[in-house]
C-alpha cells in the first residue's frame, strides 16, 4: 500500500478468492488509506471511485469456483 500511496492512487483494492472477503481503501490528505468498502456477498451498487459500477461478488465467486474446478 505504501508504494501505490507514494504514487498517489486514490483507490486501492483487495480481493481475496480463498476468503471471499473484497475490500476497498480510498487515500486520504495524510497519504494514509481509510478502508472505504468491505463485503463478502451480494451486489454492490456503489463502489467508490467508479461511479456507475455494479459489481456482484456472488456472481465473482461463482465465476472463480467455475475456474478452480
Amino acid at each position: 500500500m505504501g508504494e501505490y500511496a507514494a504514487f498517489g492512487i486514490r483507490y486501492y483494492w483487495l480481493v481475496d478468492p480463498s476468503s471471499r472477503t473484497f475490500e476497498l481503501y480510498e487515500l486520504e490528505d495524510g497519504g494514509l488509506y481509510r478502508r472505504a468498502l468491505g463485503a463478502t456477498d451480494g451486489v454492490l451498487d456503489r463502489v467508490p471511485g467508479c461511479e456507475g459500477l455494479t459489481m456482484s461478488l456472488d456472481e465473482l465467486w461463482a465465476e472463480v469456483d467455475s475456474l478452480e474446478g
